[in-house]
């Protein structure tokens, strides 16, 4: 999926706004390909997505410089962390913690009531 996406966003130009919109868009193509996948996402398959999305950016920007980074400008350096930052974070290479213990338990049911608290 990652080496597609490099290949056709390669084929337009690295600069401005957009190829910054593209860095999000193409980070969020990776993570839920991954996810859809692995299913579940952690550390691991954060780790494996920012990998993947920051080798197929710099990758991308080496195709639509015509093979020579240093016309890179400076939007093309921001969004290819930015694409890997945004793959990372969708497939749980940080995940919100609770904010005490127990936060993100769900309360213990109420008991039942008895029938000595309806006389008859």
């Amino acid at each position: 999926m990652a080496a597609l996406e490099a290949v056709i966003l390669g084929e337009y130009p690295f600069e401005g706004v957009t190829v910054l919109a593209a860095a999000v868009v193409f980070g969020l193509f990776v993570a839920e390909a991954a996810r859809a996948v692995a299913g579940e996402p952690g550390p691991a398959l954060g780790i494996g997505c920012t990998a993947i999305t920051l080798v197929a950016m710099v990758w991308s920007a080496w195709i639509a410089t015509g093979h020579d980074l240093s016309f890179l400008g400076p939007a093309g350096w921001c969004a290819i962390p930015l694409a890997a930052v945004t793959a990372g974070l969708r497939t749980g290479l940080v995940r919100a913690r609770p904010s005490r213990p127990g936060a993100g338990t769900p309360p213990p049911p109420a008991p039942a009531p008895s029938t000595e608290d309806f006389p008859a």
